[in-house]
């Protein structure tokens, strides 16, 4: 397996292809989900979850049948299509990967670091003056069942923030 045969340039398009091929989760998967604390109606609500095996590459990862077997998440720019808000326009933007030996560590697929898992709730809670909780990792966030938000990113996190305050201001 070349590395140069998974870019990290991916279309929308082609990184729902590859979330596709992705496999689903089994019953083992869930169970150790269920045994770390994450509920099901999270992960439907994150906009589902895969189990591929994948190799990181720094911060990043790509597919890899010979790796390490992580959980992978859907990340959207603001709140993902499913029952809890049915508009599937919002667009997807990376994909996410972690363990849960190592939850604090996370990889996504094109690396794209100035994203918040949950940013609905966060950009929701900046324009409305209120706090917003926010999580040091994936696997926190889904076990508050995606309440919340997790920046993938801290340092962009806390930049953002300053650029919306002196925007508003």
């Amino acid at each position: 397996m070349n590395v140069s045969d998974f870019p990290l340039d991916l279309d929308e398009r082609q990184l729902l292809d590859e979330w596709l091929a992705y496999p689903d989760l089994t019953s083992w998967h869930i169970r150790r989900l269920k045994e770390a604390g994450v509920s099901p109606k999270c992960w439907i609500a994150a906009g589902e979850m895969t189990s591929p095996r994948i190799r990181a590459i720094g911060r990043t990862f790509i597919p890899d049948p010979m790796g390490e077997a992580a959980y992978c998440l859907k990340v959207f720019d603001g709140e993902p299509a499913g029952p809890i808000n049915p508009d599937s326009s919002i667009p997807l933007v990376d994909l996410l990967a972690f363990r849960l030996e190592a939850p604090d560590r996370w990889y996504l697929r094109r690396g794209k670091w100035n994203l918040v898992l949950g940013k609905d709730q966060f950009v929701d809670a900046m324009a409305e003056g209120r706090p917003c909780v926010l999580h040091p990792t994936p696997l926190d966030w889904l076990r508050a069942e995606c309440r919340g938000a997790c920046p993938l990113d801290l340092a962009e996190a806390f930049q953002a923030t300053e650029r919306y305050w002196r925007e508003a201001a």
